[in-house]
């Protein structure tokens, strides 16, 4: 299947964005990992997460890595998000975020990149992508120039294989949302996650 970026269907415009590397290529010192062979990711230092998980962060970039089986994801890079189609609610986030659905649609990373939102527990983390800042973001120090508007900011869920099992959408509770997914998995009522 061919990756839309961009607005475009061309694979030349759809970079790389799973790689596989042998796990003995991770160097974890405490909470720190870095990696030896993979041009994109030396020099920069991970942090480690739970479940062998390690996010490297960067300028406007996310790597996602999993230390026990090597697989390593980018999740985006020079201020764009690099995802399909799918894996991006437009329907949800355009009825709720009204000033961030266009840069949704471009998959542009103008604020604050992506983050996580809290780790990985139990084989899932909810990655976060603001779409647009509270209108604070926009006042001068008098206040001028500011917006009458609340952050606009989604919510991906992914598990340690680096898939996307929900799309980014707003999530009014995501740590509500994360124990309800992590439950259905300990109980074995979804076979999605």
């Amino acid at each position: 299947m061919m990756k839309k970026f961009l607005g475009t269907d061309s694979p030349l415009d759809s970079p790389q964005t799973i790689f596989q590397l042998a796990p003995d290529c991770f160097s974890i010192d405490g909470e720190e990992v870095t990696v030896n062979g993979f041009s994109q990711l030396e020099n920069n230092c991970g942090r480690l997460s739970n479940d062998g998980m390690a996010f490297f962060f960067g300028n406007k970039s996310l790597y996602v890595a999993n230390t026990v089986t090597g697989k390593v994801r980018m999740f985006s890079s020079d201020g764009f998000l690099l995802v399909d189609d799918e894996e991006i609610d437009y329907n949800t986030i355009e009825a709720e975020c009204r000033h961030g659905i266009h840069n949704a649609r471009r998959k542009e990373i103008c604020y604050a990149g992506l983050n996580r939102w809290d780790g990985f527990k139990e084989g899932l983390c909810a990655i976060t992508w603001m779409l647009y800042p509270d209108g604070r973001y926009f006042a001068d120090s008098d206040g001028f120039g500011m917006e009458d508007n609340d952050e606009e900011e989604v919510y991906a869920i992914i598990n340690t294989d680096l898939e996307i099992v929900e799309p980014f959408r707003p999530i009014e509770d995501v740590k509500a949302y994360l124990d309800e997914l992590r439950e259905k998995k300990r109980e074995g009522k979804t076979n999605r996650i």
